[in-house]
């Protein structure tokens, strides 16, 4: 991980990316002979915007959606569906498997590919035989929803070799949205409240398809293409208007959003905020509010594109905003010693064999 600082006018920002690798253990297949049944192991989330952790697909009514074809080995025959990716497909689990109703049987002799996407989200998909791709056409990110995509080897798995080993298909799902968070963090001394509310960005592509490559297995590769749908984010489209209230020093608060991959560049992007400033008095500094609230004021942030000039699939960005009194071009308390008289000189005092204490006037004076 690298952290790189960067400064914008008073606010300073540090951005980090992350690559999210963690695993869970594999959760054990249906036991019906002959049989399809899958298996599912998805990247623990350490703070999710929404769960879609392993624990969470688990709950009732969850789970994920599955895209199935089938050809003849040989490649004499036509291609086939198996699982349409919708209700037919919902794999959902049961306690102590996954599983789908009615169930699906292995055909001898064809070569199966698979797909799968989760949460079931009611969305318009499709999936390619011959690419083994995943697509998602003009998949709006709310903001809260984390989109996760699995497909199996680009060279299909033989029929027969499952229908031997009664087998569960292994999904590994992997993030097909960038997460972002920005945090707010308190740089003000305590017994200063810092209120940050009304957040949201601006500019940022809401919609867009998203096309899986066809070896997903491989970790090597990128987890998705995406082409925008040049729908861009407004003032009311991830506004968190509760905000909180920070008065500790080096307090944090986030706003986190899943945003759909992109470029950053030529955009423009802005974050933007309110932020108030009182202390236990309920009285405030003037930091260039507007007339009769001079110690509330609206801020826009610019997202920097030097370090970080697009938003990869399946990675965490955290931008880092620390507001202080240098934000708003206060001038602190300050203190200095005298250079010349600052310390004052010892007196000397002596006795003399009589008991007369004599005073060395020079060191009074």
């Amino acid at each position: 991980m690298k952290t790189n600082i960067l400064l914008l006018g008073a606010v300073a920002l540090t951005i980090a990316s992350c690559s999210k690798n963690e695993v869970v253990d594999m959760a054990p297949g249906l036991e019906q002979k002959g049989a399809i049944t899958f298996e599912n192991f998805v990247g623990k989330s350490t703070k999710a915007v929404t769960e879609n952790n392993l624990d969470a697909l688990k709950e009732a009514g969850k789970g994920f959606y599955v895209h199935g074809k089938y050809k003849r080995t040989d490649d004499t025959g036509n291609e086939e569906t198996a699982f349409d990716g919708g209700q037919q497909a919902h794999v959902t689990w049961s306690g102590n498997s996954w599983g789908y109703n009615p169930l699906t049987y292995w055909l001898e002799g064809h070569t199966y590919k698979f797909a799968a996407f989760a949460p079931a989200l009611s969305v318009n998909h499709s999936f390619d035989y011959v690419g083994n791709s995943l697509t998602i056409t003009d998949f709006v990110a709310d903001g809260k929803t984390d989109l996760l995509v699995s497909a199996t080897t680009q060279e299909g798995i033989k029929s027969d070799n499952y229908i031997a080993s009664n087998s569960p298909i292994q999904f590994t799902f992997r993030h097909a949205l960038s997460k972002v968070k920005f945090t707010f963090k308190d740089g003000w001394r305590n017994r200063v409240n810092m209120k940050i509310d009304n957040i949201y960005i601006t500019s940022v592509e809401t919609k867009g398809t998203l096309k899986t490559p066809g070896n997903l297995v491989s970790a090597d590769i990128p987890v998705t293409s995406w082409t925008g749908g040049n729908v861009l984010s407004n003032e009311n489209t991830y506004k968190d208007v509760t905000g909180n209230t920070l008065s500790t020093y080096g307090a944090t608060y986030d706003y986190e959003h899943c945003f759909i991959p992109q470029n950053l560049a030529e955009k423009g992007i802005k974050l933007h905020f309110t932020v108030t400033i009182t202390n236990d008095n309920n009285e405030g500094p003037d930091i260039g509010g507007e007339e009769g609230s001079k110690n509330t004021k609206k801020i826009e942030v610019e997202l920097p594109t030097t370090t970080v000039n697009q938003w990869i699939p399946a990675y965490a960005y955290n931008y880092v905003i620390e507001i202080s009194g240098d934000t708003f071009g206060l001038k602190p308390i300050s203190f200095t010693i005298d250079e010349e008289n600052g310390i004052a000189k010892w007196n000397d005092r002596t006795m003399s064999d009589d008991g007369e204490i004599n005073v060395d006037q020079d060191a009074q004076e």
